[in-house]
């Protein structure tokens, strides 16, 4: 039988400072997000580690806690898509510094397939491919999942990287990690 561990805890604030580029930016977008989840200033997502640390699936649940002063005084003046995904942005700055000890480095150029460079220093180690979903069904996040591992791997850049897809509906993260397949 499993032992019952506390929940993993975050302050998002200085979570998202941790990191090369602005990430801070996602702080609207997120709180927004997760006070759909929460009535107060904390919510609790199941993060699914995909080979992070350890070889197969290690399931976490993190206390994210934010500030009042840094929730949006009106509505956001973008989407509900751009929202979700640049909310699935915060959430992915979160997590991979926390579970995987990398941060987000620089911005991916357009079109070499990831959103992300990022490392645990400096310098541009893997790509981080995001994703964030309002759905409620699994099969469709799974399916989500394999397909952003198949954009991230197909990449011109060829590199290995990180894979966060998030579905705030099911207050659920996937991060996974994942090599390129080794030429013969």
């Amino acid at each position: 039988m499993e032992e019952k561990r506390e929940p993993d805890f975050v302050q998002v604030e200085v979570a998202l400072a941790n990191h090369t580029v602005d990430a801070t930016i996602f702080l609207p977008f997120l709180i927004t997000r997760l006070r759909s989840m929460a009535t107060t200033g904390e919510a609790t997502v199941t993060v699914l580690l995909r080979d992070i640390q350890t070889p197969g699936e290690v399931r976490r649940d993190l206390k994210l806690r934010w500030s009042p002063d840094s929730e949006p005084r009106q509505p956001l003046g973008v989407g509900e898509k751009v929202i979700t995904e640049l909310a699935a942005c915060g959430i992915a700055a979160i997590v991979s510094s926390y579970y995987a000890g990398i941060r987000f480095i620089a911005v991916g150029d357009e079109g070499v397939a990831f959103d992300y460079w990022v490392g645990p220093n400096m310098t541009r180690d893997f790509g981080l491919e995001v994703s964030g979903t309002m759905t409620e069904e699994g099969s469709e996040l799974e399916a989500r999942h394999r397909e952003k591992i198949r954009q991230l791997l197909g990449s011109i850049q060829r590199v290995n990287g990180y894979v966060v897809i998030v579905s705030f509906t099911m207050n659920r993260v996937i991060l996974s990690f994942h090599r390129l397949p080794e030429e013969n």
